[in-house]
């Protein structure tokens, strides 16, 4: 019977961040998707689950629909919203 290898932590680290980088993947589609040409608006960090959103959006309708999306996103286990609403 194959006994399938354990896990190391270079084998850990790698998956952690090939785990961040897809989130982050996923959270910058979001952003642009919604916000176009002015995806610039807005800043996202990732770090262990956890999303954090600075910048502005033009209305509060697009504020929740980006907080949405992104906590539907795999990976996302948090949000932590602090964009502003400023109608162009």
């Amino acid at each position: 019977m194959d006994q399938q290898p354990a896990v190391n932590a270079a084998d850990t680290n790698t998956l952690s961040t090939l785990t961040h980088d897809y989130v982050m993947d996923k959270v910058n589609a979001v952003i642009r998707q919604n916000m176009g040409a002015n995806a610039g608006d807005i800043q996202a960090t990732v770090k262990n689950g956890k999303v954090t959103l600075k910048g502005k959006t033009a209305s509060e309708a697009q504020n929740q629909t980006i907080e949405n999306q992104i906590k539907a996103v795999a990976g996302v286990d948090q949000v932590e919203n602090h964009l502003r609403t400023t109608p162009e």
